[in-house]
């Protein structure tokens, strides 16, 4: 029965979800008597070695399914050749996560070999040719290896050593994870938000600072710095974002980003500002006066659709905040006001909003009263 239900090896590759079905269906199989099916567990160990190197996993639903039954079925005696007694696995550059994650549940339970498995992993974490695979391997070792002293030691190391940012920014929300008692890992990352030289490691830093240690003055200051001083735009984003969502008590957070969604030179800063305020002080009148003026002013067409839809929402009409995103969903992203209202628009606005066009053209009037809008010619 199982395995009529198989794919071959070429439909593995493209659609992994039977593979899944599959080992499920062992799952219910009593472990003593899964030792004894040689065809079965040879078929699905092949189909899963041809998937591991050529496959994908966009929703980890095949992922889950194989691991949920390999720690269903737990330590047996496997009945075909195995790790570590022929060779592990290739990884696809497609499953950078679901591979080391894989590896870590099958090692430990089917092919009963624990230790193995973790020095297998390690040196995936380090000598991979693939950034994104060594962090997803240290990620692994920090998730189903942890209580391995040599692991945090390691994963430490890497923060700081991987020659790629994406490693290290793996490393660091590892380490945030799974070893944040560790008194040295705040430390670690306070230096890293601030000395790693690629934006990718220095985010994952302040991301984990804000996470797992707002409670810390130091937390706060040091995001207040990194909002202003940092010199790529998607990490003073990140900064004023995690302000707003975990400090917006203090007073001087509203105050910071009221300057920053003005004085920052770049867009997407002055864009998560202007979306902090509308979310988070909108019932603050000077909040609706900046969202209207940026609405109006700011250089970047997505700033000005930002300042838009936030000023709607201040407006407390449903309708109007619809009219004001992009996508005519009343969700972010907003519409640029410079961009001119088609009969497209009104036509989609009609059916969104279960409106007539009559109604529709009010609305945007409306609207267009309190932030300029401009309307197609033939509109």
């Amino acid at each position: 029965m199982l395995l009529s239900m198989l794919p071959n090896e070429a439909e593995v590759v493209e659609d992994a979800a039977r593979l899944g079905f599959a080992w499920q269906g062992l799952a219910e199989i009593e472990p003593r008597q899964i030792s004894t099916l040689t065809d079965i567990c040879g078929r699905l160990t092949e189909l899963l070695y041809v998937w591991l190197a050529s496959g994908s996993d966009i929703d980890w639903k095949p992922t889950n399914s194989i691991a949920e039954a390999c720690i269903s079925i737990g330590q047996i005696v496997w009945p075909v050749l195995h790790p570590p007694n022929r060779d592990w696995p290739s990884p696809s550059k497609m499953l950078p996560g679901t591979f080391p994650h894989l590896i870590s549940v099958i090692s430990k339970t089917i092919w009963n070999c624990p230790d193995e498995g973790h020095l297998f992993l390690v040196t995936c974490s380090t000598s991979s040719a693939e950034p994104s695979l060594r962090g997803c391997a240290l990620g692994a070792l920090s998730r189903h290896f942890r209580d391995d002293p040599q692991t945090k030691a390691l994963v430490r190391a890497r923060a700081v050593e991987d020659t790629d940012g994406r490693p290290r920014g793996a490393a660091l929300q590892a380490l945030a994870e799974h070893f944040r008692d560790d008194p040295q890992i705040k430390a670690l990352l306070r230096a890293r938000a601030v000395e790693d030289k690629d934006g990718d490691p220095r985010g994952a830093a302040l991301q984990a600072l804000a996470e797992h240690f707002r409670d810390d003055p130091q937390t706060r200051a040091l995001l207040r710095a990194r909002a202003v001083e940092d010199t790529d735009g998607r990490l003073r984003r990140a900064a004023l974002q995690a302000l707003a969502e975990h400090f917006r008590d203090d007073p001087q957070i509203k105050a910071l980003l009221r300057a920053r969604a003005v004085e920052d030179k770049d867009g997407d800063p002055r864009g998560a500002a202007l979306q902090a305020l509308a979310e988070h002080f909108r019932d603050d009148p000077q909040t609706k006066a900046l969202l209207r003026a940026r609405a109006v002013e700011d250089p970047d067409g997505r700033c000005r659709g930002a300042a838009l839809f936030g000023f709607a929402q201040t407006l407390a009409v449903r309708e109007l905040a619809v009219l004001a995103s992009q996508y005519l969903d009343g969700l972010t992203p907003g519409r640029d006001p410079r961009k001119p209202v088609t009969f497209d628009d009104i036509a989609r606005a009609v059916v969104s909003l279960s409106k007539s066009e009559e109604e529709i053209r009010a609305l945007y009037q409306r609207l267009s009263a309190e932030v300029p809008l401009t309307f197609a010619d033939n509109d």
